[in-house]
């Protein structure tokens, strides 16, 4: 949520209650944006629908993936 509502913010995307992650990814698609959001996306999936269950090393792993995408949005030009 963090991610999107960041993404909102810097007119990346346009928020809307029942957009799919993949909806984001579309709106995404021309940007340097795409391919990070893409994984980020894809890790949230497989742990919270996939009910996998992830230890501390994979956790730290994930954090650090979605810290980095966050800095990538505040350095990314505005549309």
């Amino acid at each position: 949520l963090a991610m999107l509502k960041k993404l909102s913010e810097g007119k990346f995307v346009y928020w809307k209650k029942d957009k799919t992650n993949r909806d984001y990814l579309s709106e995404l698609s021309a940007t340097q944006l795409h391919q990070p959001f893409r994984e980020a996306t894809f890790a949230f999936e497989w742990v919270w629908y996939g009910d996998a269950p992830i230890g501390a090393s994979d956790f730290e792993r994930l954090q650090v993936q979605f810290k980095e995408f966050l800095s990538l949005i505040s350095s990314s030009p505005k549309p």
